[in-house]
């Protein structure tokens, strides 16, 4: 760690653009999410990453530049993930992005995005193949940081 922020390697941002880390995700998620295990972050954590700022799967558009926090979700079984990211604090405005892990913690593996239309809270379903690897990324619009909780529920058919 050569800058001081607790990040070392491919871990670094400062390293993303290196051909080494080019074959690592993205993203860099910062855990797992299990079901039913509440699980707190931060865009402003030293697990989140600034590396995404756009979506294939966004209707809008939109920017989001600036901080994003992901998790792993590895599918327990075939069924649907229902996911609730509360708003702990925070400026702006964050929404949440699932990927498909079989692609990789990259904009490119964009499966859906679930909008917080400003009001806070963001929630959705992933229809799920047991085993598949997801990642839910949570954020900021025009950078906007924000504390969060993720909620996890997992119905089995």
């Amino acid at each position: 760690d050569d800058n001081l922020n607790n990040k070392i390697d491919c871990e670094d941002p400062d390293c993303g653009d290196d051909p080494i880390c080019a074959a690592t995700d993205a993203c860099l998620p910062a855990g797992d999410l299990a079901c039913d295990a509440l699980q707190s972050g931060s865009l402003l954590a030293n697990d989140s990453t600034d590396v995404l700022s756009a979506y294939p799967c966004d209707t809008f558009g939109s920017d989001y530049a600036g901080p994003e926090r992901t998790w792993r979700i590895t599918a327990p079984c075939d069924g649907t993930l229902d996911f609730l990211v509360a708003d702990k604090g925070g400026d702006g405005v964050f929404d949440a992005f699932v990927l498909d892990g079989a692609v990789g913690c990259t904009a490119a593996a964009c499966l859906s995005a679930h909008y917080s239309g400003g009001n806070g809270d963001v929630s959705g379903t992933i229809t799920a193949t047991s085993g598949a690897v997801y990642y839910l990324v949570v954020d900021g619009w025009a950078g906007a940081l924000h504390d969060v909780e993720v909620l996890l529920g997992c119905t089995c058919n």
